[in-house]
């Protein structure tokens, strides 16, 4: 007696095998994020990101609630300033991006200190000549 196998699995089986078999999208870029604090460790939102490397420059802005991300980033080695208004700027260099992959640059600000400098011309100094009479 002869075993008859049903429609069903047969269908089974070959969406399994061609399940395994379909290409994979491959992720070519990766991105940065991260969170923009104060030094109380409250959220900084509307603080201006700048992500850099040797050809590249995007900038970017944290949310409301202090969260940035900069996606499609090809894999390589970048840069990422943060500034906001009243504190010093946040810089942190040779981050490692990859393919798929997510890196996290937190940005713990602090105050930031005035800076103002006051130059002065140098001058001749002023000399006064005098003469006597002799009489």
């Amino acid at each position: 007696m002869k075993k008859r196998i049903p429609l069903f699995s047969i269908a089974a089986i070959l969406v399994a095998v061609l399940w395994q078999l379909a290409p994979t999208a491959e992720v070519s870029t990766g991105s940065l994020d991260g969170t923009v604090t104060d030094p109380s460790g409250a959220l900084v939102p509307g603080a201006t990101i700048v992500v850099s490397s040797d050809h590249f420059v995007q900038t970017a802005a944290t949310d409301w609630a202090g969260r940035y991300l900069v996606n499609g980033l090809t894999p390589g080695v970048y840069q990422v300033s943060v500034q906001s208004a009243g504190f010093a700027p946040f810089e942190k260099s040779d981050l490692i991006v990859s393919a798929g992959h997510q890196t996290d640059v937190n940005a713990p600000l602090v105050i930031g200190v005035l800076k103002q400098e006051i130059t002065v011309p140098a001058t001749l100094p002023l000399s006064v000549h005098t003469q006597h009479s002799g009489s």
